[in-house]
């Protein structure tokens, strides 16, 4: 499992009343297949800012909060 989703599992944990278990993971997945062109070559700065900036439209609300 690659370190950020490690990283996701475990604030999923700390935030488990809030998040549904899995939540973030899924969306982050379905984020990644829908903008990996978007964001492959962004560095971890320029990817949270992206992430900070990006429009959900609904789809990734837990993601994105």
């Amino acid at each position: 499992m690659p370190t950020f989703l490690r990283k996701f599992k475990v604030l999923e944990q700390q935030f488990r009343d809030l998040i549904l278990s899995d939540t973030v993971k899924d969306q982050f997945e379905d984020f990644l297949v829908e903008r990996y062109g978007h964001v492959k070559s962004l560095n971890e700065a320029q990817f949270t800012d992206y992430m900070i900036n990006v429009q959900s439209d609904g789809f990734y609300d837990e993601l994105i909060k």
